[in-house]
């Protein structure tokens, strides 16, 4: 199955582990971060857009995933 999102998330422990997460929504993003690891330890999370199996995955800015409107 193809996802619209791919999270590389980066621990700061000692075996300086990345977890790769593809999601579909945010929400899912933030339910995969509570299953942990612990939360205590990430420093890095980079979002990328994936635009289909197979194909280059182009990093985008917050703003830019979520649009320029405020909540």
């Amino acid at each position: 199955m193809n996802h619209r999102w791919k999270a590389e998330v980066s621990y700061h422990d000692r075996e300086r582990r990345i977890d790769v997460i593809t999601f579909e929504e945010f929400s899912d993003l933030g339910n995969a971060i509570e299953r942990g690891p612990s939360w205590n330890d990430i420093y890095r999370i980079v979002i990328t857009y994936a635009r289909g199996e197979g194909t280059r995955v182009d990093a985008v800015t917050a703003k830019k995933a979520v649009g320029s409107r405020r909540c």
